[in-house]
């Protein structure tokens, strides 16, 4: 309903509008109806044209026939109203300008901050593999109060991160999102994280192992659609897939064997770096090793840091985690993600990196 309203407002106030209260002349603004049009030829739409044809002639009846200026006021009011009706059947509600056009009425200040904002998401945390590849989860986040080591230390404060994502969550409403959730998860132990999801692939990558995730979860009747719209209604992810590490690796995009070894690792490390919330069951070992502690410094040989850590300003950043370089999953996962890291940098190499970042996030 609001991006109805904001949709039918825009329409009704354009300066340009044939029937906005702004107007003060009657001349025919093809202009207008050109950029009208080829907005509904992006869409995909099919009734553009006939909606322009019909805005065309209207306004051509009334230059010719209309002289009197209370006949002209009637002549606006019922142009209006039937225009609307044209705007509720054939236009789809999620039409919007040019991404540009809305960029340039957002203040300065505000539209450098969203660009910092996405530089570091998309680049420094990974999101765009989500935005324009088939990664279906990317996480990103900070602390809450950034401790006094990390400021002494020279790193960024984690409250420059919330100011931009502040920005966002003000301008958000006006970039609708199709095939993308963009969430902001709740604090845990002076942390948020942001997720930024790939529907599409996200429902292929569960769809691939919805027998593991069922067993995982308990439930033989869990769907992808079913964890989407959980992660939708919590606005958390770890909420949908009971925080389970396993889970969480796949979806974003790590591997099964990668992610079970890293979860078998975590499972182990309270009883090696004990915290107050100990777990109350103790892990079974694994046959080949004799205690906790020699199994969980195994994984720290077979785990290793999987990609290219050297930075670059012209390419996007690889994607970082922990990998067994010796599995064929892993080689698998080195190329693709080495395709897509060429892909990602050709798109950003062609134009403004905010404006291409909304454009593929409110696509249709």
């Amino acid at each position: 309903m609001v991006r109805f309203l904001e949709h039918f407002l825009w329409v009704a106030l354009h300066p340009l509008s044939i029937f906005s209260p702004l107007r003060c002349h009657s001349t025919i603004h093809i202009r207008y109806m050109k950029e009208w049009q080829s907005q509904w030829r992006k869409k995909g739409s099919k009734s553009g044209p006939f909606i322009f044809a019909i805005a065309s002639f209207a306004c051509m009846l009334k230059k010719i026939f209309l002289q009197s200026r209370k006949t002209e006021l009637y002549f606006n009011q019922a142009l209006f109203w039937g225009f609307l009706s044209c705007e509720i059947l054939f236009v789809p509600l999620g039409y919007s300008r040019e991404i540009k056009t809305i960029l340039n009425e957002i203040p300065v200040e505000d539209k450098q901050m969203l660009e910092s904002l996405f530089y570091r998401l998309m680049n420094d945390d990974h999101l765009s593999y989500t935005l324009f590849g088939d990664k279906p989860v990317s996480s990103s986040g900070d602390f809450i109060i950034t401790p006094l080591n990390n400021l002494l230390n020279g790193m960024d404060c984690g409250g420059i991160f919330w100011k931009n994502w502040g920005i966002w969550k003000k301008y958000k409403k006006i970039f609708p999102l199709t095939h993308y959730l963009f969430i902001e998860g709740p604090s845990k132990e002076n942390m948020k994280a942001i997720f930024l999801i790939n529907k599409s692939a996200f429902r292929n990558k569960v769809n691939q192992h919805i027998q593991l995730f069922q067993k995982t979860l308990g439930n033989k009747s869990i769907t992808a659609d079913i964890l989407l719209k959980t992660i939708e209604d919590k606005n958390d992810l770890l909420y949908a897939i009971h925080e389970n590490q396993m889970l969480y690796g796949i979806l974003l995009g790590y591997g099964v064997h990668n992610s079970q070894l890293f979860s078998k690792r975590e499972k182990l490390r309270p009883f090696i770096q004990p915290k107050q919330n100990m777990p109350l069951l103790i892990p079974k070992l694994s046959p080949q090793f004799s205690s906790i502690t020699d199994e969980f410094n195994s994984y720290f040989s077979i785990l290793l840091p999987f990609g290219d850590y050297s930075y670059s300003p012209l390419i996007m950043q690889p994607v970082h985690f922990v990998a067994d370089p010796k599995h064929p999953e892993t080689t698998a996962l080195q190329k693709k993600y080495a395709d897509l890291q060429s892909k990602i940098s050709t798109i950003y190499a062609k134009g403004n990196f905010l404006e291409i970042t909304l454009s593929q996030l409110t696509s249709e």
